[in-house]
């Protein structure tokens, strides 16, 4: 694993500042992102940072949490909870959701630098349907269709295309 997100003892202010302030002292800004988060439905401030860098510098200002997340460096971003006692719960694939998705669940990460909202799923994230489903036969004809039309006639018009696929997928 590549990435840590944990969160640190004391979540006070001061606790918070204390931290940041020994991570700038090992010369680490910009490589320390802050996150707040909510685990098992007690949110709290958390911090992304590489692994080489949360053992050397951080682990002590986390020696009180019930575990850690270990995220992959690749793009499925992997995601494993590591307990104090050793053992190891694979949770899934970290997968970017809106903040109304993400507030649903008990368990979730907001990273502000980025403006993006995590929650942990299941399986591969690539092939987890879409909120709304996958496209039907119907809409996959659809899509054919206009394609086909396309190649036939490649003057058609842009906005003859677009009013064709909004009444389709967006009626009203």
């Amino acid at each position: 694993m590549k990435y840590i997100i944990a969160a640190i003892d004391d979540q006070s202010p001061l606790g918070v500042n204390q931290f940041m302030g020994h991570m700038t002292g090992q010369k680490l800004v910009g490589s320390v992102f802050p996150c707040v988060g909510s685990y098992n439905g007690k949110q709290e401030w958390s911090f992304l940072m590489d692994q080489r860098d949360f053992l050397e510098h951080a682990l002590p200002f986390c020696s009180g949490q019930e575990s850690i997340l270990k995220i992959s460096e690749c793009n499925k971003q992997y995601a494993t909870l590591a307990f104090r006692d050793g053992t190891e719960k694979g949770i899934g694939s970290l997968k970017s959701v809106s903040q109304e998705e993400a507030l649903k669940h008990a368990s979730w990460t907001y990273r502000p630098d980025l403006k993006l909202f995590w929650i942990a799923v299941n399986g591969n994230p690539d092939t987890i349907p879409p909120k709304d489903g996958w496209l039907s036969d119907g809409d996959k004809e659809l899509i054919q269709e206009v394609l086909q039309e396309l190649n036939r006639s490649p003057f058609m018009s842009a906005a003859a295309v677009t009013k064709r696929l909004r009444d389709r997928f967006f009626p009203n």
